[in-house]
């Protein structure tokens, strides 16, 4: 009987232990796999860059009696969330805004200003093929619509706006992330409306 109340009680001890270090695992792995991240970033040469490019060069020199000067961009800067529905695969949605000013001409004498605003909305998938606690290596792709405000305003005369919207992407080959297991900074390359470069910091929880 002795017997039997020893090994039972070396049995409940031995699980004991094992559960108390499969819950220390577990509290770590989830430390830094969170499920949820919020992202802000900031990128260069996004597709309505090279659209407004192709505007200039294509549209207004026949539709405007203006030639039109050097761009001035803000953007693309960018707030995304994912929402990680296992290890590797993540779902969420990506919000762009993009602004871009020129002078407007004539004769070479600045005669108004033009404004393009951008909103972008894409719904986003995220794949993690490199995890490590302070390290991760991903791929994104997002599909979406951009919303494009164009404003002009010619000295002396009324504004002429005008509103379009257009299919837009993003494609990450890319990303690399570093830092400690909440807080992370990153960069991205690839191409689409986020930009072919972009950089940023990333919270998860």
């Amino acid at each position: 009987m002795m017997r039997k109340t020893i090994c039972a009680l070396a049995a409940l001890m031995f699980c004991g232990l094992l559960n108390a270090k499969e819950h220390k695992l577990l509290s770590k792995n989830i430390e830094y796999e969170s499920r949820n991240e919020i992202s802000i970033s900031y990128g260069a040469l996004s597709t309505s860059h090279y659209m407004n490019g192709i505007s200039e060069m294509v549209t207004y020199p026949f539709l405007t009696d203006y030639s039109y000067g050097s761009d001035s961009y803000f953007g693309p800067l960018s707030l995304e969330y994912i929402c990680r529905v296992n290890r590797w695969l993540g779902v969420g949605g990506i919000a762009v805004f993009t602004h871009n000013k020129q002078p407007m001409l004539s004769k070479n004498q600045k005669v108004g200003t033009a404004y393009d605003n951008y909103f972008t909305v894409l719904p986003a998938i995220k794949c993690d093929w490199l995890r490590r606690r302070f390290f991760g290596m991903y791929s994104k792709l997002g599909l979406g619509v951009t919303m494009r405000a164009e404003r002009h305003k010619a000295d002396g005369l009324k504004s002429q706006s005008d509103f379009d919207t257009f299919f837009n992407f993003q494609a990450t080959l890319i990303g690399m992330e570093a830092g400690v297991s909440h807080l992370r900074g990153f960069v991205e390359l690839g191409m689409g409306e986020q930009g072919t470069a972009l950089i940023g910091m990333r919270y998860k929880f």
